[in-house]
């Protein structure tokens, strides 16, 4: 596992898991009528254009399917019959909505306003400059990540082995220790975003992507005002992830073997073969 890999993964899985992203309501003064045609976009990049059809709620429904397709879109929800929400897909991004209603004998206008402000986390790896000793102190919110070792688990085993280079194939079951803190108002509450999110197939399917696995985790404590001299809000959690690490080295000369085997006669009976061979002197 190549340890920039590792932060990248750590990095990218607490971007989307910790502030909050932007909620957009949009508001219809009117019903569509037959002859509109609803074109937009939403943070410059065009939905597909919708054209009156049968009805005004069916006329919506396609509008909400449209504009949910977007990359910037999570998913798009109805309040009422007139009214929409637009869920952003990424922490700290304001999303901006332009909507033009043309054809028909009368058009909607429309009104936009945030129901959630977007809110962007700072991530900072632990061992970076930017929490050295010298330095200021962030704004909130932000959140620092670090490692524990790294320690084997269980035995390494040999995956193949070239007899012409003398070079094997090893492989070593791997977990580490990752530590989550979170520095700002409401630190356990906002934390807790993150801490559930292990559970949901989003972050499995993202690590494992970059081949890890969420082994364990530990409960949220709220370290307040308990590791420094000055009140600081803040909050921490604690989870391992598995891998498998995998290298090729040259064994030496191999001195002794043993192979161990069950095998079955015609009669069904079992017995088990122990093979030992030793190389001369």
């Amino acid at each position: 596992m190549n340890f920039q890999t590792l932060k990248k993964a750590i990095g990218d899985w607490l971007s989307l898991n910790l502030g909050e992203a932007h909620i957009l309501r949009l508001s219809f003064s009117s019903d569509f009528v037959s002859g509109n045609s609803i074109s937009g976009s939403v943070n410059i990049v065009s939905f597909s254009t919708i054209s009156f059809t049968t009805d005004h709620a069916t006329t919506m429904t396609l509008l909400k399917q449209s504009i949910q397709n977007l990359e910037s879109v999570l998913m798009v929800k109805s309040v009422d019959s007139r009214t929409i929400d637009v869920y952003g897909k990424n922490p700290g991004v304001t999303l901006t909505a332009l909507i033009s209603i043309t054809g028909g004998v009368s058009q909607a206008t429309i009104t936009q306003t945030t129901q959630l402000s977007p809110e962007a986390v700072t991530i900072i790896y632990e061992n970076s400059q930017v929490l050295s000793e010298k330095a200021p102190q962030q704004p909130y919110p932000y959140c620092t990540f670090g490692f524990g070792p790294i320690t084997p688990v269980g035995t390494g085993r040999l995956d193949s082995f070239d007899e012409e280079t003398n070079l094997a194939l090893q492989e070593q079951n791997l977990v580490v220790t990752i530590f989550i803190n979170y520095f700002g108002d409401y630190a356990p509450f906002k934390i807790l975003k993150a801490f559930r999110s292990l559970i949901t197939q989003e972050t499995s399917d993202l690590f494992y992507q970059n081949k890890l696995s969420i082994q364990t985790k530990q409960s949220i404590r709220d370290l307040t005002g308990l590791l420094e001299t000055q009140f600081e809000p803040r909050a921490r959690f604690e989870f391992q992830v598995g891998f498998m690490e995998a290298w090729t080295e040259d064994i030496g000369t191999i001195e002794r073997a043993t192979f161990h085997e069950t095998i079955e006669n015609v009669a069904g009976e079992e017995f088990n073969l122990d093979i030992e061979i030793t190389t001369g002197a």
